[in-house]
């Protein structure tokens, strides 16, 4: 059934041995619903298996965050070049909580737009003439898309349960954020 299935151009041979299915089953209270007594998993992982080990940390991290409250993925996808994740709560959070979700959400999307989703090496975004693909220079199929000069490897975050923003660079060696003054990017100083 699924080794039919195309994917980058290459085939999913196996249900039971794609990553997708592994690390549903190892979070099944982030992935699996259920509608009228039949499981589901809306948040079914649909990505490249280069961003296959961002993918299982972002699922460590939220799980760990969550700490047993009822969270749930319900879109983890590729677009634009990096992952796009939806999640909900069936429960009223913590803020410490929702903002550990979301930092663990942060991390998962700024490390997908600086690694290969063909092989999870470091990566840059390319243009293929249309679609924008995250990818090594080995597996990348188009054109560079230039950043303006600093601007490289930024990320505007929401803070504070979405009340205050923030500009961050990501560090793709330590998995983290650095948080940047925006003072700093205009090359003023206070």
């Amino acid at each position: 059934m699924c080794s039919q299935n195309l994917q980058y151009g290459r085939r999913i041979s196996n249900v039971a041995e794609d990553w997708r299915w592994q690390v549903i089953a190892a979070y099944p209270k982030l992935f699996v619903r259920s509608y009228r007594g039949a499981p589901y998993s809306p948040g079914f992982p649909s990505c490249a298996d280069g961003w296959r080990d961002i993918v299982i940390k972002l699922a460590q991290r939220v799980s760990s965050a969550a700490d047993d409250y009822p969270v749930h993925f319900k879109q983890i996808v590729e677009r634009h070049g990096r992952l796009d994740v939806c999640w909900t709560a069936t429960a009223e959070l913590p803020s410490q909580v929702e903002q550990a979700i979301e930092e663990a959400i942060e991390l998962a999307i700024a490390r997908s737009a600086r690694s290969c989703a063909v092989c999870g090496s470091e990566g840059y975004l390319v243009s293929c003439g249309g679609p924008l693909f995250t990818a090594c220079s080995e597996h990348a199929k188009g054109a560079l898309v230039p950043a303006p000069r600093g601007t490289e490897n930024l990320h505007i975050v929401r803070t504070n349960l979405g009340k205050d923003l923030a500009c961050r660079r990501y560090d793709w060696l330590n998995d983290s954020f650095v948080t940047i003054e925006l003072d700093a990017l205009n090359g003023t100083n206070t």
